[in-house]
C-alpha cells in the first residue's frame, strides 16, 4: 500500500475529507483538496515533516503512514498490518504453546482449522510454513497482534477498534524497547 492509500484510508476512517484534512494541514482554503488529492493519488509524496505532521492530524503514529528504510522492525510490522488490513485472511498468525516433537502436527492441524487460506488438500505445499523469529521484541508484538485479532474473533472488540490499534500500535510497550534480545528459538 502506498504512502497516498494509507493516508487516504486513515483521512476515511476519521470522517475527514480531503478539504478538511488539507486545511488542518495548513494549506490554503482554495488548494487544499487539491493539494490532499495529489498525495493521495500518489502525484506528490510528503516529505518527512509534512508526514509527521499528517499523522499528528490523523492521530496515527508516522510510521502508520510511512516507515523509513533504515527502521526496518517498524517497517516489517507496518506492512504486514496493512496486508492485514487489506485483505484479512491473507495473513494468520496463532499462538504455539507445543514444544516437542508433536508440535508441528499440532500447529497443521490448529492451521488447517483456524486459517482459510490454507487449502485442505495440502499435499502440493512445500510443508509447514512457520515464521519464528530471535527477538523478544518481534515475538511480543505478534502475540499482542494475535491477542487483538482473536478479540475481533470473538466479539470483545470491533472491527473499527484493531484498525485503531494497528494505527497506534507504535505507542505500545513493545514499540519503545530499543535492544533487541535474542533467544533459541521455542522450536
Amino acid at each position: 500500500m502506498t504512502i497516498g492509500e494509507k493516508i487516504k484510508t486513515i483521512r476515511c476512517f476519521r470522517g475527514m475529507t480531503q478539504k478538511e484534512l488539507g486545511l488542518a494541514l495548513g494549506f490554503k482554503e482554495d488548494n487544499a483538496q487539491t493539494r490532499v488529492a495529489q498525495y493521495e493519488m500518489g502525484y506528490r509524496v510528503p516529505k518527512r515533516d509534512l508526514t509527521e505532521k499528517i499523522a499528528e492530524v490523523l492521530n496515527v503514529c508516522r510510521y502508520a503512514i510511512d516507515a523509513q528504510e533504515e527502521e526496518t522492525f517498524t517497517a516489517l510490522i507496518e506492512e504486514l498490518l496493512w496486508y492485514d488490513t487489506e485483505n484479512s485472511n491473507l495473513i494468520c498468525v496463532k499462538r504455539v504453546k507445543q514444544q516437542n516433537e508433536k508440535c508441528t502436527k499440532v500447529i497443521r492441524r490448529n492451521m488447517k482449522r483456524d486459517c482459510p487460506i490454507l487449502p485442505e488438500d495440502d499435499s502440493n505445499l512445500p510443508g509447514d510454513v512457520l515464521m519464528c523469529f530471535g527477538g523478544n521484541k518481534m515475538n511480543r508484538f505478534i502475540d499482542e497482534w494475535v491477542g487483538h485479532k482473536q478479540d475481533v474473533q470473538d466479539g470483545k472488540i470491533t472491527e473499527a477498534e484493531y484498525f485503531e490499534w494497528k494505527l497506534q500500535w507504535a505507542g505500545s510497550d513493545v514499540s519503545d524497547e530499543i535492544v533487541v534480545e535474542t533467544e533459541e528459538s521455542p522450536f
